[in-house]
């Protein structure tokens, strides 16, 4: 059922993903796996408070998931809980500190609160990681923007702070 619902969920078939894994874990309540696609696909079906319900069972269920972690982060920001969401992406970095994508999206959020000077120390941090990948590797929890894309977007960063 779970390779059923990541097909449809990489054919943007929400509602249905959500359906299936609702069935499978009504027999299966511990699988954190598709508590976090349920999750992700709630969140991209804009449903956010239950994206978050999800996504907080998920991290329960796996507490060293990082990829539930992050998701949880994002869904926190889109919520605008901004120092929770500062948290939980705090709490990815020390579950992976080689996640490029949580560097980075902690840097906008701390860029956003006027927090300049760590903000760049994630920034920097993320352009190292990115450095070390092929540029057309795809990373995880990107929605398909290859490590070449996130970098220039990070060296664009970088360089705008380098001339003010």
């Amino acid at each position: 059922m779970l390779a059923a619902a990541s097909d449809l969920y990489a054919e943007g078939r929400y509602g249905e993903v959500v359906a299936i894994l609702e069935r499978l874990l009504a027999n299966e309540p511990d699988r954190a796996d598709a508590m976090l696609l349920l999750a992700r696909a709630q969140a991209n079906r804009g449903s956010l408070v239950e994206a978050l319900a999800w996504c907080d069972k998920a991290v329960a269920a796996d507490r060293l998931d990082p990829a539930a972690s992050y998701l949880r982060a994002s869904i926190l920001l889109e919520l605008g809980q901004a120092e929770a969401a500062v948290a939980a992406f705090k709490r990815t970095l020390y579950l992976d500190p080689d996640r490029p994508l949580a560097h980075f999206a902690l840097g906008n959020l701390l860029a956003s609160q006027g927090r300049g000077g760590d903000a760049l120390r994630h920034y920097r941090h993320a352009r190292s990681l990115l450095g070390a990948l092929p540029r057309e590797q795809l990373l995880p929890e990107a929605e398909g923007i290859p490590a070449g894309r996130l970098r220039e977007m990070v060296e664009a960063i970088l360089g705008m702070e380098t001339a003010r």
